[in-house]
């Protein structure tokens, strides 16, 4: 297992839910603008594949990219690329909205490797989604980022690129929940809202409850919410088993605890396993670095981070 392929709580969840064009669509249908709503056909949305983001940014950014054709154009479509800021850092980024373009030219690059053929290169519309600790504070504007007393007659050099936001640190509870919005979209959000708070997410639960009950009326509502649960046990500052079974017991039912009871017995295993590769890990390290020195080499920075996020004991 290679460090590029190691999935932080934050992406885990984002890929589980929202690769599902259902849920995708359906978020999307409440964020985007209606102009373009009306222009694309979010029943046609596809998952495509690839990442775009810096190596390096793994652990502080998810993306996902869909296709979805233009209504009343055959064989026409349009990229939406979401890109999803887990961590609180970027906020202070000023020059996130350079990164974000160039995600954005490694998409059409694809897209043109891809379609060689090719006249025209599809448009890509943009969408952040924040759930970082402070609000967010980038500008949305490409042009920002330039002097306007530099700019002068050179403006039309400069990119127009604005990109769609959502902070949900920003978001009101209230607010959430009474989007229109599947009951998995809505509980997600407010997971990645709230998860970090434990306190309170548990204090909250109540006023959640018809929307997780509905979530855990679907066929697959259990995995469901289960999956939200590891994501809150896992990034959450000091969760208490008890106080988490008994909260969710009280507002969601016996069945729930169960359940809850089952992911953290697996959360457990889990973290022995890591703890077993972490061991092995600096072991492996140790043994590299007594071979390389008696070669007069050295481990590099690179590969020492590799090494030590690997978690598989077979790999190490």
């Amino acid at each position: 297992m290679s460090q590029d392929s190691i999935q932080t709580p934050h992406d885990r969840l984002v890929k589980q839910v929202f690769s599902d064009p259902h849920n995708a669509a359906s978020q999307l249908q409440s964020l985007l603008p209606a102009a373009v709503i009306q222009a694309l056909d979010l029943s046609t949305l596809t998952l495509q594949a690839g990442e775009f983001i810096d190596k390096q940014l793994r652990a502080k950014e998810s993306d996902l990219l869909f296709a979805a054709q233009l209504k009343g154009q055959k064989n026409r479509q349009a990229f939406v690329y979401v890109l999803y800021e887990h961590l609180s850092s970027h906020p202070k980024d000023r020059f996130f909205p350079l990164r974000l373009l160039t995600y954005m030219g490694r998409i059409w690059e694809q897209f043109v490797k891809q379609h060689p053929k090719a006249k025209h290169l599809p448009v890509i519309i943009p969408v952040v989604i924040y759930h970082g600790a402070g609000r967010w504070r980038v500008c949305r504007n490409f042009a920002s980022l330039f002097d306007p007393k530099t700019l002068g007659k050179m403006s039309h050099y400069v990119p127009d690129l604005t990109y769609e936001l959502e902070d949900l640190q920003a978001a009101q509870e209230h607010e959430l929940r009474e989007r229109a919005v599947l009951a998995h979209v809505k509980a997600t959000l407010w997971f990645l809202k709230s998860a970090r708070n434990d306190k309170q997410l548990l204090q909250h639960l109540q006023e959640w409850q018809q929307v997780l009950q509905t979530l855990l009326e679907s066929p697959t509502g259990m995995d469901a919410f289960m999956t939200l649960m590891r994501y809150y046990m896992s990034v959450a500052q000091h969760p208490k088993l008890e106080e988490v079974q008994t909260q969710v017991a009280q507002v969601l039912g016996p069945q729930t605890q169960e359940g809850v009871m089952t992911l953290a017995e697996r959360l457990i295993r889990e973290g022995k396993a890591e703890g077993k590769a972490e061991g092995m890990a600096e072991g492996v390290i140790r043994a590299l670095h007594a071979l390389f020195d008696a070669r007069g080499w050295k481990l590099t920075k690179v590969q020492h981070r590799r090494i030590q996020a690997c978690h598989d004991l077979s790999t190490l």
